[in-house]
């Protein structure tokens, strides 16, 4: 689950009794999680950051982050536009 006022993947564990097993500190707000078909990387929209965090589900650490905005060299290094804002996600193959 998220927790976007900490900045925060909460790993929950499941079982008899909830409990948390792991915070995972990102760099902005997550919002939506994406889990792939292998369910070894998550991904997390970050708001506030114009990127996407990724996750290794196994280590539970960030291992990657993807720009959301125009590709590099479109635009000149100190006039990348901001605000972006990934709010959800989709995978394909």
């Amino acid at each position: 689950m998220s927790s976007p006022r900490d900045r925060e993947i909460v790993a929950v564990q499941l079982g008899g009794r909830l409990s948390v097993a792991n915070r995972i500190k990102v760099i902005g707000q997550p919002n939506r999680i994406l889990l792939n078909r292998a369910e070894d990387r998550l991904f997390v929209s970050l708001d506030n950051t114009d990127a996407i965090a990724v996750i290794d589900s196994k280590t539970e650490r960030v291992i990657g982050s993807i720009p959301v905005t125009a590709p590099p060299g479109v635009f000149q290094a100190d006039n990348q536009p901001k605000g972006a804002n990934p709010n959800s996600l989709a995978l394909s193959s």
